[in-house]
């Protein structure tokens, strides 16, 4: 039997696998127990308006950044706060340093998005194709032990 469909679904998941939190990088700090407070300019989708937003970095026992937003709920790096906020929609806008959350940050300024879907178009593609490959599988292999035994399948089990 050849290895195709095997090989093909196990990169198919290592490839999702991979792509989960493999953005996500967390900032350093130097002094445990420290927090500072951070202004966020956010250019809501729905408005012509800019709003503040105040989140907290707060320096962990680990020594990383810990962002924690008004309705103080904690995040490991920029990009669990974008996808898990519940402050912002999908089109909004924020500007940060480049290195946010990073502390005494003196790095350039660059808008973002305020927030990103929980999956991304390339992860929701590698989905439906790993659930296709889990419903071919067993249909290929039926079809091979079809015409290696082309008397049918439960013959083998029929009363002479």
């Amino acid at each position: 039997m050849p290895a195709f469909p095997y090989a093909a679904a196990a990169l198919l998941a290592l490839s999702f696998v991979a792509g989960c939190g493999a953005l996500e990088e967390e900032t350093s700090c130097d002094e445990p127990g420290a927090t500072y407070s951070q202004v966020l300019l956010i250019d809501l989708a729905d408005s012509e308006e800019w709003e503040e937003s105040v989140v907290f970095l707060f320096c962990t026992e680990e020594r990383t950044v810990a962002i924690v937003d008004e309705n103080g709920d904690g995040y490991t790096s920029l990009e669990d706060f974008q996808r898990n906020n519940e402050l912002f929609e999908e089109g909004d806008k924020m500007i940060v340093t480049a290195d946010f959350p990073a502390i005494d940050s003196e790095a350039d300024f660059e808008t973002v998005p305020a927030k990103t879907p929980l999956f991304t178009t390339w992860q929701i593609i590698a989905l439906v194709a790993a659930g296709l490959a889990v419903i071919a599988l067993p249909i290929f292999l039926i079809s091979r032990l079809r015409r290696a035994n082309p008397t049918g399948i439960g013959d083998a089990f029929k009363e002479e």
